[in-house]
């Protein structure tokens, strides 16, 4: 697997850059619950696990989490389900694991929610980084689409990337890098 620089001191990192454009004033995140109108939520490109989780609770099921960033790291994991679309435009770098789609509920606060859960990568410009990066694996599970799954960019995972039951078609213009990729019973294209 290629080395990726994603957390060192060097200025060209993908957290280094995070840093700069958040010092810079230039990370734009766009919440928008069902059935309303979008509005900016945070101006961060760098949070925690809990941050981000929060973000996506917020926007509720149903409700999209637009990330504006032309990178967008996550200190830790990243678990998208209970029903959300996340549209990233640009790269999402995280430390840990990143699951799409693999819990179908997500009860918190005292609260359910249900539902497929969907990402979209997109690449602004041709020369912003695009794509779902991790140090650890990346898993498309079985409640990860409930529409083609679009992206533009790189999937790259330092262990292994699985696609699982995947129910609508999985388009990437890019590439797929990881040290293990599975698919399994999948529905539709790839």
């Amino acid at each position: 697997v290629p080395l990726v620089d994603f957390d060192s001191e060097v200025p060209y990192s993908f957290k280094s850059r995070d840093q700069a454009a958040q010092n810079a004033g230039q990370c734009q995140v766009l919440c928008q619950k069902s059935w309303q109108s979008q509005y900016q939520c945070s101006n961060k490109c760098i949070f925690t696990a809990t941050e981000f989780d929060d973000l996506l609770w917020e926007v509720g099921q149903g409700g999209n989490l637009t990330l504006n960033n032309a990178v967008t790291y996550i200190t830790g994991s990243i678990e998208l389900k209970g029903g959300r679309s996340l549209i990233v435009n640009g790269a999402l770098v995280a430390d840990d694991n990143i699951s799409i789609g693999e819990s179908y509920s997500w009860t918190r606060q005292g609260k359910k929610q249900e539902g497929f859960s969907q990402i979209t990568i997109n690449q602004p410009t041709p020369t912003t980084p695009s794509g779902l990066l991790t140090k650890r694996k990346i898993n498309f599970g079985p409640y990860s689409s409930f529409q083609d799954i679009n992206i533009v960019g790189v999937i790259y995972a330092n262990d292994e990337t699985k696609l699982i039951s995947m129910p609508k078609s999985f388009n990437v213009l890019g590439g797929i890098i990881a040290r293990k990729v599975s698919f399994t019973s999948l529905w539709q294209w790839l």
